[in-house]
């Protein structure tokens, strides 16, 4: 399966989830939005990764590309219903794009266990990982209303 992976910073990337998707056959292609990269065709992606970043949802006006990415996973996920994984600001992303509310929240810094859901479990990201899973977390923004 080709996965599509937004990115939006040198320092968020797939770690090493990048080595077991492969071992387990899935083709990557990074977009790396920060350096200018344009969005692929959606009809040419599959699966969308969405990572983190240093930036906001709201800051539009600093990223100008964040109002054409949220559009991007809009049309992905509410039009054509392809999988999709948003760490960090990734699922801030989705959130936003679908009509949830994103703001400020708590600081919420360490490494702090992270269980799946159901869909999580099923999920072609963490096959064979068991979970919960130790996680680096460093949020300054939360989603306050789901879409």
């Amino acid at each position: 399966m080709q996965i599509t992976i937004l990115q939006h910073a040198d320092t968020e990337h797939r770690g090493s989830l990048r080595q077991f998707l492969i071992e387990d056959g899935h083709q990557m292609q990074a977009i790396n939005l920060h350096r200018g990269d344009a969005l692929p065709l959606l009809a040419e992606v599959e699966v969308l990764w969405v990572m983190g970043g240093p930036m906001d949802v709201c800051q539009e006006d600093q990223f100008p590309w964040l109002a054409e990415e949220k559009r991007f996973i809009r049309a992905a996920v509410a039009g054509r219903g392809l999988p999709f994984l948003g760490v960090c600001l990734g699922h801030q992303l989705l959130a936003d794009a679908l009509g949830g509310k994103v703001g400020k929240g708590g600081a919420e810094v360490g490494v702090l266990p992270v269980s799946y859901t159901e869909a999580g479990m099923d999920s072609l990201f963490f096959d064979g990982i068991e979970g919960p899973i130790p996680v680096l977390q460093w949020n300054g923004a939360e989603v306050q209303t789901p879409p």
